[in-house]
């Protein structure tokens, strides 16, 4: 629906995710989101960087990535059918069995200059509430990830 209302509005992606940052994310979120440095004890989170490969002799992906959680660095791997599966696998150690519920992408309208697209996704994890993530990027993959991310490490904050 928030993205809804801001296409009827005519709002950047960029201030879509701030409205569906403040509505539906927890106010260490947002607050780091809107570049207070606020978000408690997770210090920051962030996808740092990524690769994605066909794994060899299997079906599915294998995914690498290096992540920042609670401001340590953090090498992941993991499998599945898609990129969000397998960064949720990598992250099991780290906040639980967790899945995708829903995603959301925005594409990017127009060519200007840091116009970059937006995604928002709710994870789900094992005994836990769901919780959304959002996540801004020139790549709607990279966008993705960013907001699975801080989905999964939100099912988790909820928690303790």
């Amino acid at each position: 629906d928030e993205c809804a209302a801001g296409d009827a509005e005519g709002l950047s992606p960029a201030q879509v995710a701030a409205r569906f940052v403040a509505r539906f994310c927890h106010a260490h979120v947002a607050a780091a989101a809107a570049g207070s440095g606020d978000d408690g004890a997770w210090g920051g989170t962030a996808l740092e960087a990524f690769s994605i490969a066909r794994a060899p002799k299997a079906v599915g992906l294998r995914f690498r990535a290096t992540v920042s959680v609670r401001g340590t660095e953090q090498q992941l791997e993991g499998h599945g059918d898609d990129a969000v599966q397998c960064l949720l696998a990598g992250l099991s150690d780290v906040v639980g069995s967790a899945a995708a519920r829903d995603i959301h992408d925005r594409p990017r309208l127009g060519a200007a200059k840091g116009c970059q697209h937006a995604a928002f996704v709710q994870v789900e994890s094992e005994g836990q509430e769901a919780a959304w993530g959002v996540g801004l990027d020139d790549d709607m993959t990279t966008a993705t990830l960013q907001a699975t991310l801080m989905a999964a490490t939100n099912c988790y904050r909820k928690a303790i």
